[in-house]
């Protein structure tokens, strides 16, 4: 039981995870972009963002 209580704690002291996404456009033509990702057993899309040139 001490095992399974050390594993939660440790668990909520973990740090946030940082990520980031920068896009850039310079292709002289606008774009369209979605977001894709594999999650909890399928495939989610997120978004459908017109990027100006």
């Amino acid at each position: 039981m001490k095992h399974i209580l050390l594993a939660a704690g440790l668990g909520l002291a973990a740090p946030p995870a940082i990520a980031g996404l920068e896009i850039c456009n310079n292709g002289g033509q606008s774009l369209s972009l979605v977001i894709g990702y594999f999650g909890g057993g399928d495939w989610v899309s997120e978004g459908w963002w017109n990027m100006p040139v």
